[in-house]
């Protein structure tokens, strides 16, 4: 199977060129697109230094968000070359050779997958606090987008933020069905990017991945986690620098109103508790910078 990876840069020079750096003579990807998501810096001049047979650069007219960003080096890939598998990648990710060659192997035994990613860690080796996670109910997804509700549950049953991820590395399985993966890097067939529209860019950030894994769900295929192998993700380094916490609340509510909206439910009653619910999660989010403030 051959493999091609899009690479998202925004401002962020020195993480992407870091990831080039290790991956450009990986014999496991054929093909590796760089996306400058309309950097404001000098990222796209230098990140064009890279440019090789293997490795293409573009750059976005527009700063349209993490899918819409994406779908450009995925539409390049589809156009250009024959590649089976697309790996998503943030500049702020580390992975080796081997770590692509088994996603590849794992894709060739498993053809109802259509995503497959690895273990999450941290730069001390911990498991991330977030990697994959279960289909969510409005209620479930609140309680763990609120603030107040994570720290109540953390006083009384210390973590049980994490018991879902727990449990799947509890159950000893190398490999197991999760219900989403985090946007920082898993690989996708590219049949089934084609099938489901490739990624949903009517939301800037935050909700992705629910809304992949949503899409992926309809046309009857499976998202899987392969825990024998890691990756390093620095975490969220290009949103802390480029990004107020104000701005990041308002994308978290738009992005969330959009996915129950479209993607949760069709009833109407739903909706206006959804809608609800978003507020309320701004809200709490704008006293708490208030009061940071």
């Amino acid at each position: 199977m051959k493999c091609g990876i899009v690479i998202l840069n925004y401002n962020d020079y020195d993480m992407t060129s870091n990831l080039l750096n290790i991956i450009h003579r990986f014999d496991s990807l054929d093909k590796i697109v760089v996306v400058d998501n309309h950097s404001t810096d000098d990222s796209y001049k230098k990140i064009l230094e890279y440019e090789s047979d293997k490795v293409v650069v573009i750059r976005a007219l527009e700063n349209g968000g993490y899918s819409k960003g994406n779908n450009l080096g995925i539409r390049y890939l589809i156009n250009n070359t024959d590649v089976d598998i697309i790996g998503i990648a943030n500049s702020d990710v580390e992975f080796n050779d081997d770590f692509v060659e088994k996603i590849k192997k794992r894709f060739e035994k498993r053809n109802n997958y259509s995503i497959i990613s690895g273990l999450q860690v941290d730069a001390n080796g911990n498991v991330g606090s977030h990697p994959f996670w279960p289909e969510y109910t409005i209620l479930q997804y609140f309680q763990m987008k609120f603030f107040s509700s994570r720290l109540v549950d953390h006083l009384l049953k210390p973590k049980a933020y994490h018991n879902y991820v727990m449990q799947k590395l509890e159950s000893k399985k190398d490999f197991f069905r999760v219900g989403a993966v985090e946007g920082s890097l898993f690989f996708i067939r590219k049949s089934d990017l084609q099938t489901i529209g490739l990624l949903d860019e009517n939301v800037f950030m935050y909700c992705e991945e629910d809304i992949l894994a949503k899409k992926i769900d309809k046309i009857g295929q499976k998202i899987g986690v392969d825990s024998s192998i890691c990756y390093l993700h620095y975490g969220s380094v290009t949103t802390q620098k480029t990004l107020s916490s104000k701005v990041k609340i308002n994308h978290i509510f738009n992005s969330s109103v959009y996915y129950f909206n479209n993607y949760q439910s069709n009833k109407k009653i739903l909706q206006i508790l959804n809608w609800g619910l978003c507020y309320l999660l701004r809200l709490e989010g704008t006293i708490l910078l208030n009061i940071k403030g």
